[in-house]
């Protein structure tokens, strides 16, 4: 019952802001497969260390393995999940994900992604919709094919950000220390 009533805020949540924030038209799943770095949030609330999606296709699905280090109380606390990403049926496609996260404690929780913009081989810009201590939460994260951008990539970024009225001065940035993504 609980996941259904997530899943309906969600949705909600998604219904109202989906028209808001366009998703990446012409999206290739293929040439976004790989390895992403998470590297800006502009609403996270946990220290995040290290932070790594590897997105592959998977029996007509596609999956993220989300690996991250989270640190709490001055720990270091690793994280598995698997997202699976399912997406409407049209063509052509857009990027736009509705994501099912399975956790370290086999638990699911739902949320939507949209691509808002990437060039496929440096950066994406993702707009996502999910629940975190049953509150809904609107972010915008920035993921990177390696932990650093060129400062002409930064420029590009902070254009695209401007269509979203956000700025990088407002992100949080993951810091991919060496102590943290060793395993990465």
């Amino acid at each position: 019952m609980k996941n259904l009533i997530i899943s309906c805020l969600v949705a909600f949540c998604a219904a109202d802001l989906y028209r808001k924030v366009p998703a990446e038209d012409n999206f290739e799943f293929d040439n976004f497969a790989g390895k992403w770095f998470e590297l800006y949030y502009n609403n996270l609330n946990s220290q995040v260390e290290c932070s790594v999606l590897n997105y592959s296709p998977n029996d007509q699905k596609y999956n993220f393995n989300v690996d991250g280090t989270y640190v709490f109380d001055d720990k270091y606390e690793s994280s598995h999940q698997l997202h699976q990403l399912t997406f409407p049926k049209e063509n052509p496609h857009r990027g736009l994900f509705n994501v099912t996260d399975h956790n370290n404690e086999n638990k699911f929780s739902n949320f939507t992604y949209r691509v808002f913009s990437t060039d496929y081989s440096n950066y994406a810009i993702i707009w996502m919709c999910y629940e975190l201590n049953s509150k809904l939460i609107e972010d915008i994260a920035i993921w990177g094919r390696k932990t650093n951008f060129s400062e002409e990539l930064y420029i590009k970024i902070e254009m695209v950000l401007s269509k979203l009225n956000a700025s990088l001065e407002s992100f949080k940035k993951i810091d991919h220390s060496p102590e943290a993504c060793l395993d990465w």
